[in-house]
């Protein structure tokens, strides 16, 4: 039988992501507690000194490229040649304009897809800052369209399976789960186990970050499985709530 579900949402994803949720759900009465089920290792050690050919954008697809590699490729490299960042979703696009970094672009949807979609006709090579778990579509999606494009891991993505055991209690009794990458999908498969996760995952819906991660719930035994339309903090929560509310009933 499935444990009863309270009016909470467990989120699984990287310290510090979706910043600013907690507050947004609390406000429509929905309580959200993290686990942080993956780590971000950075490459070490980081590589010095300017790219040797310099490309017009550079691809972020999570705010933990955000850092000296990036600052490698944003060089100028000629007067007014300084590339633009493209960033998959609005948190990674706001830590970039905090930090002082210019021509910031977004695509008109939530995540990679729609990057490779909005890159105008004069970008025609493309640094890809990723992690040594990110898939191919993306590359293969910017080379399809006549792209170069050069692949580079800035860091390592480490499952954290220990931490989600230790929230086992008050995961059976939430109302969702909402996943932010693949590598959440595998913390919480080896933290609470295989059978307790397809058990749960007859009732217990996913909301997820991305295709890629929709794939990977599924896979793991969710019946019920909506990719977000966004990471905006307010947007975000109101998607929350309409899946309790839907579940509730």
């Amino acid at each position: 039988m499935a444990p009863r579900r309270r009016r909470t949402v467990y989120v699984l994803a990287s310290q510090g992501s979706l910043r600013g949720l907690g507050a947004a759900s609390a406000r429509l009465g929905l309580t959200v507690r993290r686990i942080a089920a993956i780590r971000a290792v950075p490459r070490d050690p980081p590589r010095r000194g300017r790219p040797r050919r310099p490309v017009d954008a550079v691809v972020v697809t999570s705010r933990h490229a955000i850092g000296e590699e990036l600052r490698r490729w944003t060089k100028r490299s000629r007067p007014g040649a300084t590339p633009e960042i493209w960033a998959a979703g609005p948190g990674s696009a706001g830590r970039l304009r905090r930090l002082g970094y210019r021509r910031v672009r977004q695509g008109r949807r939530l995540g990679a897809d729609a990057i490779a979609d909005a890159l105008g006709p004069r970008v025609r090579r493309v640094a890809y800052l990723r992690s040594d778990l990110a898939g191919e579509r993306l590359a293969r999606a910017l080379r399809a369209r006549g792209i170069s494009v050069l692949e580079v891991v800035t860091y390592r993505v480490v499952p954290a399976p220990a931490a989600v055991a230790r929230h086992a209690r008050g995961l059976g009794s939430s109302a969702a789960v909402l996943l932010g990458s693949p590598s959440s999908v595998r913390a919480l498969t080896k933290g609470l186990g295989p059978t307790t996760v397809r058990r749960w995952g007859r009732s217990w819906p996913a909301i997820v970050l991305g295709a890629r991660t929709a794939s990977a719930a599924r896979a793991a035994g969710f019946r019920v499985v909506r990719v977000a339309a966004t990471t905006d903090p307010q947007r975000l929560a109101r998607e929350l709530v309409r899946t309790v509310d839907d579940g509730a009933h």
